[in-house]
């Protein structure tokens, strides 16, 4: 028998799937559970989704298993090895999320047990999906908890970091849930199961994966905005005190300036693309910026309406922090930093100053997620392979 016994960290092969409304990504990673070395991507691959000129919700699910399956294929046809676990990320309009505060009050002070602990959750959880039911266009039947996680939770108005065994009079939580219709969670997984028949799946929202990481590299910063614009959707999170605080979603996304810069300027959408990536990307001279400006003003407009009604929900009295990190598609990602800059009414009645928007990109996360050298970098992937090998570590 040796006298010394040395054994490298164990490592696990997962794949991380990220399921939008404009693309499909899939991604294979190496990570250790021991979090002793950062997430390595050793193959990724992402599809875009059929663009729909008029958006229907069933069909838009078709397209995305179309893609999904074909994601899913061209990241194995670089790496062979078979994933014992997936990590399936849904951006909206995949999910439906929402921060629930629940309480419990009584004349005299009561024991707060693990019982009247899960009950308080199952009740609002039940609630939640009830209500969440009837969200989902052209889909009936039950919706699946994809996201359950307690934000707060105080007795007698004090936060409390240990409730279970005290006694209090009023017992008080805050949780963040997301919940996703079955059907569209039951497709999604036959589709994976085609290809690898033995994974174990579990399903996560973008929006909690993207809070979670960023708050870990932020530094200090525990109050800060969070915007995720995907093809259809825009979420809005507000982050106070280092929790999820409220989030928000209203359905004007990448594809909203695409369908309505077609209708506006009679073009095909091929060209409207073009022209707001070239924008986007600085890379119109001055006349063409100009005629660019015409044609996606109105569209701006009618974007920050949209937002202007977000901010206001999510801020619930709380003073907006100035610190406001976007996710979004390269191309388009400096129209909508451009817009929010140029939104006054949140940034000077809702919040003590101009707002500083920092887009969310490699450089952000490059300490915590590798790539392989001739593997394409996706931001939305890295921080997925991070949140799952947190997972992982639990």
């Amino acid at each position: 028998m040796a006298l010394f016994s040395f054994s490298r960290p164990k490592k696990e092969l997962v794949l991380i799937i990220d399921i939008g409304s404009a693309s499909v990504g899939a991604a294979v990673a190496v990570i250790t559970p021991d979090r002793s070395s950062a997430p390595l991507i050793v193959a990724s691959s992402r599809v875009q989704i059929p663009f729909q000129e008029h958006l229907k919700f069933d069909r838009l699910a078709d397209l995305m298993l179309g893609a999904l399956g074909t994601s899913i294929n061209a990241v194995f046809a670089e790496s062979k090895a078979k994933p014992g676990k997936t990590y399936c990320f849904l951006a909206s309009p995949w999910y439906a999320s929402q921060v629930r505060t629940s309480s419990v009050s009584k004349d005299k002070e009561f024991k707060i047990t693990a019982d009247v602990f899960e009950s308080l959750v199952n009740d609002e959880v039940e609630k939640f999906k009830k209500n969440e039911a009837a969200g989902f266009d052209g889909l009936k039947g039950k919706m699946l908890l994809v996201e359950k996680e307690v934000m707060d939770v105080s007795l007698n108005g004090y936060h409390s970091e240990n409730p279970l065994g005290s006694s209090a009079r009023e017992f008080k939580l805050s949780l963040f849930l997301g919940v996703a219709p079955e059907e569209v969670t039951r497709r999604i997984e036959e589709k994976i199961r085609k290809i690898i028949p033995h994974t174990a799946i579990s399903f996560h929202t973008f929006l909690f994966s993207f809070y979670n990481v960023i708050s870990s590299v932020s530094g200090n910063k525990k109050d800060f905005l969070l915007a995720d614009v995907g093809g259809e959707v825009t979420d809005i999170a507000l982050v106070h005190g280092g929790k999820i605080h409220e989030s928000v979603s209203f359905p004007l996304g990448k594809n909203f300036i695409l369908r309505w810069g077609a209708e506006f300027s009679n073009r095909q959408i091929e060209e409207v693309h073009s022209l707001i990536s070239l924008w986007s990307g600085g890379k119109l001279d001055s006349r063409a910026k100009a005629r660019a400006k015409e044609i996606f003003s109105p569209i701006r407009r009618e974007w920050l309406k949209a937002f202007h009604k977000s901010l206001e929900r999510i801020s619930g009295g709380i003073a907006l922090p100035g610190k406001f990190l976007i996710a979004a598609d390269g191309e388009v990602i400096r129209w909508f930093m451009e817009s929010i800059l140029e939104e006054e009414y949140g940034q000077y009645a809702l919040s003590a100053g101009k707002f500083e928007v920092i887009p969310v990109d490699l450089s952000i996360l490059s300490k915590y997620a590798f790539f392989g050298d001739t593997i394409e970098r996706d931001i939305f992937l890295a921080l997925e392979a991070i949140y799952a090998g947190r997972r992982l570590s639990v």
